[in-house]
């Protein structure tokens, strides 16, 4: 920035400490909050029922009677395909487990979002 410009609304400097529409806010504290808003997102997008949805994709991409089976396949790999896609969906359900339960989630998750007995 030129001299006399100010700093764009929002925007966090290590000079003036701040940040958020004109409050004062270390950078520390910017990166803590930043942090913790970009998880809460993430877990947003990864409820239990993204993870459950996902599992259905992967059920159903499974091989069904009637479908076309291709000119290069063997048994052994439409078999392993199969186990594969069933094991995705398996260890999609089981994520959803994990998320429907914060009992569940890690320690270092608890304390960055402020619940539980790790805050």
């Amino acid at each position: 920035m030129t001299e006399g410009q100010s700093n764009p609304p929002g925007r966090a400097t290590e000079g003036t400490g701040k940040a958020f529409a004109g409050a004062e806010v270390s950078l520390t504290d910017w990166a803590d909050q930043f942090t913790r808003r970009a998880l809460q997102d993430a877990l947003a997008e990864a409820t239990a029922d993204y993870w459950l949805r996902r599992a259905q994709v992967f059920e159903d991409c499974r091989r069904r009677p009637g479908d076309f089976i291709g000119r290069n396949t063997t048994p052994e790999s439409r078999a392993a395909k199969d186990a594969e896609l069933a094991d995705l969906a398996e260890a999609c359900r089981a994520k959803a487990v994990i998320m429907a339960d914060p009992s569940l989630w890690d320690d270092d998750m608890r304390a960055v979002l402020g619940i539980g007995d790790a805050a």
